[in-house]
Formats: structure tokens, sequence, C-alpha cells
């Protein structure tokens, strides 16, 4: 292993140490029961005296290795996670890091299962990044988040981030394994498609700087939660949603299980800990045309039925990838009233083009193409799943007209 992975190993276990009290070593092995990092607080600050810890440490050498082999063996059959296991002295929780690595933390014996988990499967994941050289310190950090405040839970600190960022907003992306999660934020934050498929282990925080133009220099922070959609997961999953101001569903086009009970799942699951926040619903992989077994329409009923925004994408492609993450920050915007009092989004120029956009559909004007009707004849409604821009971070669809007489819509 190369020293920047073995520095980045070392600094992230740390880190992990540090911000809990419960633990005080950290091993990560391969699934070949060979040690590949391991962390040990050697100034006493854990209660326990330099001796007793290197003490420790080999006494759980033998345990260890035995866990490491079963717990090869549950993955190769599908059983993946983590677990706990108990000494005379200490309590030994493991969580599964990619498909190469297990991480161990040696812990007080009265150690909380979900405080350690909680921070912990956000450590796996920067492992798996490390160890298969995919991790990008200029979207995510090294830096972990205290999951024992709000603030900190909904906004990740983040050293590579600006101090002039002046909103910041939390979303969550949720939906069933493989619909392509991290894939969308992928191709959002890199614009680039990664074809070698490997599932999110727990939970991964990116951070983007936004800024907003024509506005007075406004810029915004997301902190983006990618949450793993496996069983294994849901124990500690809703732990995340603290503090959220929106979340994406994605399903997948391509897997009808993917879609209507699972995303009903998924937004029973949201409402649970969060009944206010809007709810934005993505159809995934539209470029795989000839696999398509979710049709647009039925995305578009599930959303109205759900009272969610709907958009189809291809992170394959990057299509409406950009579309979906500005419109949801805007969205965001729009429902920041201090925001709008303070920030002008258009000058005298633009006010003028508002008030043409007000104007220009005279419905007197409009003839149905179809049966020739004219004026009352024709009703205009707004396609809610149409967003087409912000003007006083107000929102503006696309508007749909219908004929009356023949039902024709254009």
């Amino acid at each position: 292993m190369d020293l920047n992975k073995s520095d980045s190993l070392l600094s992230l276990q740390k880190g992990f140490i540090q911000s809990l009290d419960s633990v005080f070593m950290t091993l990560i092995y391969d699934r070949n029961g060979l040690i590949i990092s391991r962390f040990l607080i050697q100034d006493g600050a854990k209660h326990k005296p330099d001796a007793e810890i290197e003490a420790v440490y080999g006494a759980i050498t033998s345990i260890l290795q035995d866990l490491v082999e079963k717990i090869s063996v549950e993955f190769k059959i599908g059983v993946m996670g983590g677990g706990t296991f108990e000494t005379q002295e200490n309590r030994i929780i493991y969580l599964v890091a990619g498909e190469d690595a297990i991480l161990f933390c040696i812990c007080q014996c009265d150690a909380d299962v979900n405080e350690v988990s909680l921070l912990g499967y956000i450590v796996c994941e920067k492992i798996a990044k490390i160890l298969e050289g995919s991790y990008d310190e200029t979207v995510s950090s090294l830096s972990l988040p205290n999951m024992n405040t709000s603030e900190d839970l909904s906004h990740e600190a983040d050293e590579n981030v600006s101090n002039d960022v002046e909103k910041k907003f939390k979303i969550v992306i949720l939906g069933s394994d493989a619909v392509g999660k991290t894939s969308l934020i992928r191709s959002y934050l890199k614009k680039s498609f990664n074809a070698d498929y490997r599932s999110t282990i727990g939970v991964e925080l990116y951070t983007y700087s936004y800024e907003i133009k024509d506005t007075n220099s406004l810029k915004i922070k997301l902190n983006i939660w990618d949450l793993a959609g496996q069983d294994y997961f849901k124990r500690v999953r809703r732990n995340y949603y603290s503090g959220a101001d929106c979340a994406l569903i994605v399903y997948d086009i391509t897997r009808k299980d993917t879609f209507s009970n699972e995303v009903k799942f998924w937004l029973e699951d949201l409402r649970r800990d969060l009944d206010n926040i809007p709810v934005v619903l993505i159809g995934n992989k539209i470029d795989l045309v000839n696999e398509r077994k979710v049709s647009t329409n039925e995305g578009k009923q599930l959303a109205e039925t759900l009272n969610c925004s709907f958009y189809e994408s291809s992170a394959l492609e990057n299509k409406n990838v950009d579309v979906i993450f500005n419109d949801t920050c805007l969205s965001l915007l729009s429902q920041s009233t201090d925001t709008i009092k303070s920030h002008k989004r258009f000058d005298e120029k633009d006010h003028s083009q508002k008030e043409s956009i007000d104007n220009t559909e005279n419905i007197g004007r409009l003839k149905c193409p179809k049966c020739g009707s004219v004026g009352r004849d024709i009703s205009l409604k707004e396609d809610k799943t149409k967003l087409l821009h912000y003007i006083d971070y107000k929102p503006i669809y696309a508007r749909v007209n219908t004929c009356r007489k023949c039902g024709h819509q254009f």
C-alpha cells in the first residue's frame, strides 16, 4: 500500500477514535486476515494505560483472525454489514468496508453499538474509496461530522469550502440498492460516470459550493448524503435524516421492484422523522431505452399521488442531472425568506423580462391545433413536473393548454 493511502487511513482512524469516547483502538483487515492499518490511542486518554492497550491488542489478535474468516464466508453468500462480539473486558464492533476490508472497533464493554456504527459507516465508505483509489478530496473530506449535534449532522464541517458561503442545505439521497444514487451524484459533481459498480456501504458525504447567477454573489453549500439502500443498513439509516432540507428518492426505470411500493417505503421511512421537507422522485437509467419497465407516465402519476416533484435522468449520459440538482437548489432558496429579502434576483432589464413572461400568453390568442377552438374553450394549467426557471426566487413552470371541447393538450 502506498504512503498516501496509509497516511489517509491513519488520519481517518485517528479522527474516528477522537470522536468517540468508547473506542480506543481500530484495526483494518483485508479478507485474507492480514492487517492493512491500525490505530491505537497511546496517551492514556481513553481510560486505559499504554501497556494495557497493547495487551488488549495481543489478546484479541486470534479472535479477530477467526472473525475475519467468518465475515469473509458471510460476504460470499451475500450477508454483509456488521456485527458485535463480546469479550470479558471489551466489545468488538465490526463493519464491512467494501469488498476488500473490514473495520474492527475495539471499545469499552459498555459502548453503544448504534453510536459507534453511525460514525463507523461513514468511515467505512471512506476506507473503501481510499483502498480502491477512488477517493476524491475535492468533493469529500476525511473530516468527520459530530453525530451528537444537529448542526454538524445537518452540515458536515469541511475545510475545502470557502468561508463566504451564505446558505447551507442538506440533501439526502434515498432508494433501493443499485438504482444509481451514487452515479447521479458523481455525474453532477464530477461530470463523470464510473462503470465499475460498487454499492455504497453505509453513507458517504459530499460537499459542493454552488453560486447562483444573476445575484449579488449569493453562494450556497450543498451537503449531499448518499445513504445505502441495503437491508443491513436500515437499523441506523434514519439517524442520518436529521436536519435534511430535501430528499431525492431514486428508482431504476428498468426494475419494477424499485418503483411503487419501494418508493412509498422510502417516503414513509423519511416522513417518520421529517414530515414537511420537499421530496423529488427520480426515474434513473433512461439511457436503457429497450430495457424500460416503468413508463414516464407511471412515474408522473406516482409523483402526483405522493405530492413529489418528478424527473427522469441518465447518470451515464448526464441527462437531466444538472437540472435536478440545480432546480432543487433554487427551490430550497425560494423557500428561504431571509434570502429573498437580502438578495436581488433580477436587475431592471430582468424585471421587464418578468413582465413580458407574465403577459405573453393571452388566452384569447390561443387556438386548439386539433379542432380549432379558441378563447374560453382553452384552459391553462401549470405542469409542476416541468420547472422552467425562477423569477424573484419563485418557480415558473411550463404551461399546459387543454381544449375543453376535444380534450387535446398542447
